[in-house]
């Protein structure tokens, strides 16, 4: 039986054995990647997809890609098992005689499809025609995508029906004798010490923006970068690096060679008379590795990009996919920050960042109530048993000296879990909380500042006979607690923030609430490959030592092994810290600032979980990961303070009510409708805090006319 063209999408070519991307899809106004004129509508991918030529993706990520809205790309190459001719009208009359295979009709002509041959190279205007193909390093879009001229992609051969041909000889033949494109070997450049650390970060941006470009901008995309480079030729850089280097890129993305030629030259020649000024202290913006690009000061969004959980390198994306796959209700939002400080407790004690940083975490996962906040932290457990560290596992602290007494029994580290995060706040800095409570966060605040120093326990009367006064060396103490939102904006005020607790916290919210089970889940068992990442970090050891140490081994007992940044991690880190620096200035309010102190510190711990376990080094990717995801932290975490965190009683009350008003949207509430919802305000009261609301230009007092009985009424605007 013939199956019909809704049969296949994201899933479908999964079974199959495809790596599948997803591709932004058109709108009404055309394609929403957002690229104004892009000339390739319905064809970017919203991801690092270059990622998936060497791995697939998890069911639970293609299941969160709607077919709605995306269409659907297929990786070409190895990893995929198939080569794809782009035949774009017809063909010309001396083309080799192609076999019946598996075959897709395209808005300009179609797609046909061959078992994969090792050492086949993608290809562009094949003898100047319009066929282009595509092998490894390369993705297709497939049916049932829809180009941005409204034509959809159909099957005329469908993988279930036809057999996959392998490459005639004959059109091997034609592309290798008749190929009018030497195909230059790609090679990264690599600089030989004599331009400055500017010049070097440079010119490695330009040639990522330009290996990343896809088809219809990357001829102007050539000009641009020709153009950015040869500012630097009046400060010592070779007018010859900068030809080879983006000839060589250009042949790989499949542009011509004399078109190549061209267009650097007129690139050089228009950028020579313009040279760039290089500044006195090497500082340069992180380049974008991610199409998603997380700005500062944006606290109005507070959804996290997709990449930032699919994307996550190493240990810590293995963890979240198995999280994530053993999920009745996947949250992936929370597998991610269950993951954090699991991840840091399995390698405690055994890496740190040159910069001294250690992987000690203090993550809160946010979510409603049934929404599967236990999913994580039983996924967790299981592993630890499975792998034989259950021991580090703590449980909640019911009082300081609790705290440090259980890190101590667990030799220095720990995974701590706390159940109503939001509760527990409340107890601890309430007005009516214990001393002894109260003092836990002093305690978790000290042990976070320690991890990389010797932490001295509290002096108590009978310290003696407890066994000791409990100093710790080199705490590592990782923390994952979840609540629901009500609860523990409830309990915040505005010193929680400013006196650092929070500032040091990871804080991520779910909003997904799955009404529909994920019934294809994997087994939760703990897969080897797990397993045996953390039975390698268990077996690093605890000392190392570089020749500098001094008296070191006299007084400590633990020195762990460096993580080295790669030059592209370490410029881009130095570059965040002072990014951080800026941001600080320009916040308006203390909080942001005690927030935006943190982040670079939550940057570099981060990158620590996605070191290179063959090499023990960092490089650019990981740091740029950990770069957004601290950034989108701080972001999230101000918002939540801007609309939630009050100083007093009446900050309370009224952002109380100008959240009434924002969520009542663009046609507002009525002033009968805002005193029934605020009635355990007084008259007075509120009529203060509406007219404060509307001189701060948060709000606006609009009339209308009620509905058949000629009476005005006074409606309440947020202005947005």
């Amino acid at each position: 039986m013939q199956e019909t063209q809704e049969t296949y999408g994201f899933s479908k070519y999964l079974q199959l054995g495809l790596s599948v991307i997803p591709i932004y899809g058109i709108d009404e106004q055309g394609c929403t990647c957002g690229i104004k004129d892009c000339g390739s509508a319905g064809k970017h991918p919203p991801i690092n997809w270059r990622t998936y030529t060497k791995e697939r993706m998890t069911p639970w990520a293609v299941a969160s890609y709607s077919q709605e809205k995306y269409n659907v790309g297929i990786v070409t190459g190895k990893i995929s098992g198939v080569m794809v001719l782009d035949i774009d009208g017809d063909l010309p009359d001396d083309f080799p005689k192609l076999p019946k295979t598996w075959e897709a009709k395209t808005a300009k002509g179609r797609h046909l499809y061959f078992k994969y041959e090792d050492g086949m190279k993608n290809r562009a205007k094949i003898n100047g025609h319009n066929i282009d193909f595509r092998a490894d390093g390369g993705y297709v879009v497939a049916p049932p995508s829809i180009h941005h001229t409204g034509v959809c992609y159909e099957w005329v051969n469908a993988p279930l029906d036809t057999d996959l041909a392998d490459m005639p000889k004959a059109l091997k033949e034609y592309m290798e004798k008749k190929e009018d494109v030497q195909v230059v070997p790609r090679q990264e450049y690599r600089p030989q010490g004599s331009y400055n650390n500017y010049i070097d970060a440079a010119f490695k941006s330009e040639c990522e923006i330009l290996s990343r470009t896809g088809e219809g901008g990357r001829n102007d995309q050539l000009n641009k970068s020709a153009f950015a480079l040869s500012q630097f030729i009046s400060h010592g850089l070779s007018e010859g690096d900068i030809i080879n280097e983006l000839t060589a890129i250009a042949h790989s993305i499949g542009l011509k060679g004399k078109e190549v030629e061209a267009t650097i030259k007129s690139g050089i020649k228009a950028g020579r008379g313009s040279p760039r000024n290089i500044p006195d202290e090497f500082i340069v913006e992180p380049p974008v590795i991610a199409e998603n690009k997380i700005s500062p000061f944006n606290h109005e969004k507070s959804d996290i990009p997709d990449y930032l959980i699919k994307n996550a390198p190493s240990f810590i994306g293995d963890l979240i996919s198995w999280i994530l796959d053993t999920s009745l209700y996947p949250q992936p939002v929370l597998a991610l920050a269950a993951a954090i400080p699991c991840a840091g407790n399995i390698m405690a004690h055994k890496v740190r960042t040159e910069t001294n940083l250690r992987s000690n975490f203090y993550v809160l996962g946010v979510a409603e109530s049934g929404a599967g906040k236990e999913h994580a932290r039983q996924c967790i457990e299981k592993l630890y048993a499975a792998s034989g560290i259950h021991s580090t596992l703590l449980g909640d602290p019911a009082s300081s000296t609790a705290v440090i007494n259980s890190v101590v029994r667990a030799s220095g580290r720990g995974f701590m879990r706390i159940d109503e995060f939001g509760r527990f706040l409340s107890a601890i800095s309430g007005a009516r909380g214990a001393a002894h409570t109260q003092a836990i966060t002093t305690n978790m605040m000290h042990m976070y500042n320690h991890a990389g120093q010797k932490f001295i326990g509290q002096e108590y009367a009978n310290n003696e006979a407890a066994g000791g006064r409990g100093d710790i060396d080199q705490p590592c103490l990782n923390i994952y607690a979840t609540t629901v939102p009500s609860r523990f904006y409830k309990s915040l005020n505005a010193d929680d923030s400013i006196d650092g607790f929070l500032s040091r916290w990871l804080i991520f919210e779910s909003t997904r609430f799955d009404v529909e089970p994920n019934l294809n889940r994997s087994s939760d068992k703990p897969p080897k490959s797990l397993i045996d990442a953390v039975h390698f970090w268990q077996d690093q050891k605890m000392f190392h030592s570089d020749g500098s140490d001094g008296d070191l081994a006299q007084y400590t007992s633990i020195k762990p092994r460096i993580a080295k940044f790669d030059d592209g991690a370490r410029h881009l880190f130095y570059a965040f810290m002072k990014q951080a620096r800026v941001y600080m200035q320009g916040a308006g309010q203390e909080y942001e600032r005690a927030i935006w102190n943190r982040a670079a510190e939550h940057a570099g711990k981060l990158s620590l979980l996605c070191v290179d376990t063959d090499t023990f080094t960092i490089n650019a990717h990981a740091m740029q990961w950990a770069i957004d995801l601290a950034i989108w932290n701080a972001n999230n975490f101000i918002s939540k303070i801007k609309h939630y965190i009050s100083e007093n009683t009446y900050e309370a009350d009224l952002k109380k009510v100008m959240n009434i008003i924002r969520d009542e949207g663009r046609n507002g509430i009525t002033r009968h409708s805002l005193t029934r919802k605020t009635q355990y305000l007084d008259r007075r009261k509120r009529s203060d805090i509406i007219a404060n609301l509307i001189e701060g230009g948060q709000i606006m007092e609009d009339k209308m006319q009620n509905d058949g009985r000629g009476r005005e009424l006074t409606v309440y605007k947020y202005l947005f």
